[in-house]
C-alpha cells in the first residue's frame, strides 16, 4: 500500500464487554458485539508498531465513546484498497509521543553529509536548496527505518517555492504535496520491515525550493485525539495490513 496516513478510511467501532476476547486481525465474527456505534470516512493516522499500536487523528464522535478502554470497543479501519486493520482500543491518548530526531545533527541542514543529494538538491549554509529540478530527492543518510508499521512525524520548513515537493520513505510512501512555502507536517506509516531512508523528495512541476529545516520523528504515543490499541488487554501489534 503506498498511500497510508492522511487518507479516507471507513471506520466501524463495535463494542464487546471486557472480557471479551479476540486477536487482532483474526476472526473477530466469532466475538459477540452490541452493534455499530461509529461509522464513517475520515483522515486518520494509524501507527501498527509493536508497543505503540495507535489511531490518531480522531473526531471526538469517537473520542468521547463512554467506557472507551481497555478492550470495550473493537475498531475495523478499510482502505480503499479494501485492506483491513482490526483491533480492540486500550485507552485515550494524553500527549503525542514522540522518539529522537531521525536524520543526524537534529535534521540541519548544516553539513551535507547528513544528506543522499540528488543533482538540483544542494546543502550549504544552513540550508536544502533545490534549483529547477523534476525529480530527485534529499535522503537523511546516516540512518535506515526498518520497523514495520511504525508511524513517522515529518515536520519542515520551506523559506521559497515554486513547483512542488513532498515527505518521502524511500521506495514506500509519499506524503501530500506541497506547493508553496511554509511549515508543514506529514505523517507516514512505515508499511515494510525493509531498510529505507526518509527525507524530502520531488513532487510536481519544475521544482525550486529553499527548505530551512526538516525534522522526522518515529511517534510512539498518540495525542488526546488518538487511542492506543491493545489484544486481551494489553498492547499489541495491529495486523492485516497488506502492501
Amino acid at each position: 500500500m503506498k498511500k497510508i496516513l492522511l487518507i479516507a478510511f471507513a471506520l466501524f467501532f463495535l463494542t464487546f464487554p471486557v472480557q471479551a476476547a479476540g486477536i487482532l486481525g483474526g476472526n473477530m465474527a466469532a466475538v459477540p458485539s452490541t452493534g455499530v456505534v461509529y461509522s464513517g470516512s475520515i483522515a486518520i493516522r494509524v501507527g501498527g508498531e509493536t508497543g505503540a499500536a495507535m489511531v490518531d487523528g480522531l473526531p471526538s464522535a469517537i473520542t468521547s465513546l463512554s467506557n472507551l478502554t481497555n478492550g470495550n470497543y473493537r475498531i475495523d479501519i478499510t482502505d480503499s484498497g479494501a485492506h483491513v486493520l482490526s483491533g480492540f482500543l486500550k485507552s485515550i491518548g494524553t500527549s503525542e509521543g514522540l522518539g529522537s530526531d531521525i536524520p543526524a545533527g537534529g535534521a540541519s541542514f548544516d553539513n551535507a553529509g547528513y544528506w543522499a543529494l540528488s543533482t538540483g538538491w544542494v546543502v550549504a549554509g544552513g540550508n536544502l536548496t533545490v534549483t529547477a529540478v523534476s525529480a530527485g530527492a534529499a535522503i537523511a543518510n546516516n540512518t535506515t527505518v526498518n520497523t514495520q508499521y511504525q508511524l513517522l512525524k515529518f515536520t519542515y520548513i520551506s523559506t521559497s517555492c515554486t513547483g512542488g515537493f513532498t515527505a518521502r520513505i524511500a521506495g514506500e510512501s509519499v506524503g501530500p504535496v506541497h506547493t508553496s512555502a511554509g511549515t508543514y507536517t506529514d505523517y507516514l506509516t512505515k508499511t515494510t520491515a525493509a531498510d529505507q531512508g526518509v527525507g524530502l523528495r520531488y513532487g510536481s512541476g519544475t521544482l525550486s525550493a529553499v527548505f530551512s529545516d526538516c525534522s522526522i520523528w518515529p511517534v510512539t504515543a498518540p495525542s488526546t485525539s488518538g487511542v492506543e490499541s491493545c489484544q486481551h488487554k494489553a498492547e499489541q501489534h495491529i495486523t492485516g495490513l497488506q502492501a
